[in-house]
C-alpha cells in the first residue's frame, strides 16, 4: 500500500514536473513568435555601416548600407515589408563613368566571350582575358597607382612592375602587363594596399573599346586611358540641407592609414542632391574639404538653430569638423573656434541633454566619458566620468569604448543613455541635465553588448532595452529589466561586431527590427535579418515633423509626449536612430498600452517655436509642420 502511494505521489511529481517545462519552453516559444523573420537581399560584404532613411519621402521607411570599397545597398520599402534596390539605378555608385565598379566577393558573368575584363574582387584588382579565336588581337597596357602592390595571381601574361617613391609617405606603383595571345585565357590579380587610390589604365590599342569591359555591369571605357577610382564610405548623412523637400546625403570617406592630407587630391568627402529617383554628385561645387580629418561618423544638425542643418564629421585620431552653413548654402568648418575640434576619440551622440532647445554633444571616448554642453553655440567639456570599458589592452582602432543610444527610459522627462560595449557596458540616468554613473546589472541590464536600442517594441508604454547579442531586456512597472531572450544569440562567442535597427518597416503600428552581425570566420561578410513584429496587443503613436524651409527633416526638434495620466515622456527627432556611424532615422515613437488617445503633445522646434497637439488620437502615423511650412 505504501508502494503504491508512493508510484501514485511520484506520477503527480512527473506529471507536474512535465507541465512546468513544456508550458516554459511554449512560453519563450511564444515570446520568440513574436518575431516572424523575413528574408532581405542586402550587400553585406565588407560592410561598416547600416541604417534607415526615408529616402524618397513616400512615408514608407527604407534601409541603407555603408560598405566601404565595395557593393552597397539602398532598398527601397513598399510598407508591406519587402524593399527593392535602386542603389545603381538612382546613380550612388562610386564612378559615374563605371556603374558597377565596386569591390565585391563575386565576378561579372563572363560566359567565354571575348574581351578584357577589369574588376575589383575581395579588394584585389582582377585583370581577365578571354579569346575565343586563336588569332585575337593583344591584350596588353599599363597601369599605375599610388600604393605599393603584389601580384597574387599571373596565368598567361607576361608582368614588369617599377615602385617608385614620390615622397616618404607615397609610393608609387607601375605595372606593364601583356597576356599571351595563344591562350584562350589569362589572369593577373593584383593587390595594392590602399584600395581607394586611383588607378590609372593605359591599354594598348590593338585591343578594341568594345572587348573592354570593366566592373560588374562589364561597362566599356570612352578612350583607352581611364581611371579607375573607388570611395572608402564610412558613414551617411541623410538630409535635406537646400530646403527643396528631397532628402539629400553627405558621405564620409576614410582617412588612407592617416595620410589624409598626402592624399587630398582625390580623397575628398561627397555630397550628393536628390533630383526624385536619381542622386547627383556636386562635390565639386559643395566641398567639405578634409585636411587631415579622418572621417568616422556624420550627421546633420542646426547647431545654430537658424533652420539652416550643418554637417559634423568626427575624425578618427584626428581633429573633428563642423560645417556651418550660411543663408547662400556655402559651408565652412568651424569645429575649432566652436570647441569641438578636439574632442575624446570614440563614439559621440548629438542629443539635448539640459532641455534648453540646442544640441549637446556626448563622447563615449577611448578614456573618458565627457559632455561637451552647448552654450550659444559654443562648448564647454564637461567630465562625466573614466569610461569603464576603457582598458589598455583594448585595440583603440575597435568601438570598445561604446556606442550610445538616447531615450527618457525612466519617463522622468529628460533622456537618459545606455553606452553598449563589448567590455562593459554604461548606464547614465539624467537628473536635470546632471548624469549619474549607474551599474546596468543593478537595474537587471546586459554588461556588454556590441549594439543596443532603446524601444518599447511591445507599445506598453514602457521603453524596454535591446542588444547583440543578449536580446530584449523588458521593462516592469518597478523601473527595472528582465532578460527575455527574445531576439538573442546563443553562439555570442564567436561574433565581433553587430548593428541593429528599430523601425517600423510596414507602418502598422509596431516596430520591427534590422540585425547584422559578423563573425569570427566571416571573411568581412556579414549576416542581416529583418524580424517583423507580430506584436499589436497595445495603442501607438507615430509622429513625423515636417520642418521649415532649411530644416524639413526637423533635426535638432525635441517631441514631450503627455500621457492621460500626467506622465511626461521626452523624444528628439533622431533618437530612433540605430546607426554607428550614419543618420537618417528622423521618425519619432511612442507606445500608448492602453491609452486610446494622448493627453497632450508638444512639439519644440530649435528655433523656439512651440506647438501643442491636445488629445491626439492613438494608432497613427500623425504628421505635423512646423508654421512656417506646408508639408507637400
Amino acid at each position: 500500500m505504501n508502494q503504491l502511494k508512493t508510484i501514485i505521489h511520484f506520477t503527480r511529481f512527473l506529471i507536474i514536473f512535465v507541465f512546468l517545462i513544456y508550458g516554459s519552453c511554449d512560453a519563450e516559444n511564444q515570446q520568440h513568435n513574436q518575431f516572424e523573420e523575413q528574408f532581405i537581399k542586402i550587400h553585406d560584404y565588407y560592410m561598416l555601416d547600416n541604417g534607415i532613411v526615408d529616402a524618397n519621402r513616400d512615408d514608407f521607411l527604407d534601409i541603407y548600407t555603408v560598405n566601404h570599397t565595395a557593393i552597397s545597398s539602398l532598398l527601397l520599402g513598399n510598407g508591406q515589408g519587402t524593399f527593392r534596390d535602386v542603389y545603381d539605378q538612382w546613380g550612388l555608385h562610386h564612378q559615374e563613368e563605371f556603374p558597377g565598379l565596386e569591390d565585391s566577393l563575386d565576378e561579372p558573368e563572363i560566359k567565354n566571350e571575348s574581351g578584357l575584363y577589369i574588376f575589383w574582387k575581395e579588394r584585389q584588382i582582377h585583370i581577365k582575358f578571354v579569346s575565343s579565336i586563336k588569332s585575337a588581337p593583344s591584350a596588353s597596357g599599363y597601369l599605375t597607382l599610388d600604393s605599393p602592390v603584389k601580384i597574387k595571381t599571373n596565368l598567361n601574361c607576361e608582368t614588369t612592375t617599377k615602385t617608385t617613391l614620390l615622397s616618404p609617405q607615397i609610393r608609387k606603383s607601375s605595372i606593364h602587363f601583356k597576356f599571351d595571345s595563344e591562350k584562350s585565357k589569362g589572369l593577373l590579380v593584383i593587390q595594392p594596399d590602399m584600395a581607394a587610390v586611383p588607378v590609372s589604365f593605359q591599354i594598348k590599342s590593338q585591343i578594341p573599346l568594345s572587348l573592354i569591359q570593366v566592373g560588374r555591369h562589364k561597362q566599356s571605357p570612352s578612350s583607352h586611358h581611364f581611371v579607375l577610382r573607388l570611395k572608402d564610405r564610412h558613414g551617411i548623412a541623410w538630409g535635406d540641407w537646400n530646403g527643396d523637400h528631397l532628402i539629400d546625403l553627405a558621405i564620409s570617406n576614410g582617412g588612407f592609414w592617416g595620410k589624409t592630407q598626402h592624399f587630398s587630391t582625390y580623397n575628398q568627402n561627397e555630397i550628393f542632391v536628390n533630383k526624385g529617383e536619381a542622386f547627383i554628385q556636386v562635390s565639386d561645387f559643395i566641398q567639405f574639404e578634409k585636411n587631415t580629418c579622418r572621417s568616422r561618423q556624420t550627421a546633420w544638425l542646426d547647431l545654430d538653430r537658424n533652420n539652416l542643418p550643418d554637417l559634423y564629421v568626427s575624425g578618427f585620431r584626428s581633429p573633428n569638423q563642423l560645417f556651418i552653413q550660411n543663408p547662400q548654402g556655402q559651408f565652412q568648418d568651424r569645429a575649432q573656434e566652436k570647441g569641438i575640434s578636439d574632442t575624446e576619440d570614440g563614439f559621440y551622440i548629438w542629443f539635448d541633454s539640459d532641455l534648453d532647445r540646442d544640441l549637446d554633444l556626448f563622447v563615449a571616448g577611448r578614456e573618458n566619458l565627457v559632455l561637451y554642453l552647448n552654450q550659444n553655440s559654443l562648448f564647454q567639456a564637461h567630465h562625466i566620468s573614466k569610461n569603464p570599458s576603457a582598458h589598455d589592452h583594448s585595440d583603440p582602432s575597435y568601438p570598445h569604448f561604446g556606442r550610445s543610444c538616447v531615450s527618457d527610459f525612466d519617463r522622468d522627462g529628460d533622456p537618459d543613455l545606455f553606452v553598449a560595449s563589448p567590455v562593459q557596458c554604461v548606464l547614465l540616468i539624467n537628473d536635470k541635465g546632471h548624469f549619474t554613473l549607474s551599474d546596468p546589472k543593478s537595474f537587471g541590464l546586459c554588461e556588454n553588448a556590441f549594439t543596443a536600442n532603446w524601444v518599447d517594441f511591445d507599445n506598453d508604454g514602457l521603453l524596454d532595452l535591446h542588444c547583440v547579442p543578449g536580446g530584449i531586456y523588458k521593462q516592469t512597472n518597478e523601473g527595472r529589466f528582465k532578460a527575455t531572450r527574445m531576439l538573442s544569440y546563443s553562439n555570442h562567442e564567436e561574433l565581433t561586431d553587430a548593428r541593429c535597427h528599430w523601425f517600423d518597416c510596414d507602418n502598422d503600428g509596431d516596430r520591427d527590427v534590422l540585425i547584422s552581425v559578423i563573425s569570427q570566420k566571416s571573411n568581412k561578410q556579414w549576416s542581416s535579418s529583418l524580424f517583423e513584429n507580430q506584436t499589436q496587443n497595445n495603442h501607438w503613436l507615430q509622429v513625423q515633423l515636417c520642418g521649415p524651409p532649411g530644416n524639413p527633416s526637423a533635426v535638432g526638434t525635441g517631441v514631450v509626449l503627455y500621457e492621460q495620466k500626467g506622465q511626461r515622456i521626452y523624444s528628439s527627432v533622431g533618437a530612433a536612430d540605430g546607426a554607428h556611424y550614419s543618420s537618417g532615422h528622423y521618425r519619432v515613437y511612442f507606445g500608448l498600452g492602453k491609452q486610446a488617445r494622448a493627453k497632450t503633445l508638444e512639439i519644440l522646434w530649435p528655433d523656439g517655436i512651440h506647438q501643442e497637439i491636445k488629445h491626439p488620437d492613438a494608432d497613427q502615423i500623425l504628421f505635423i509642420s512646423h508654421p512656417g511650412n506646408n508639408r507637400p
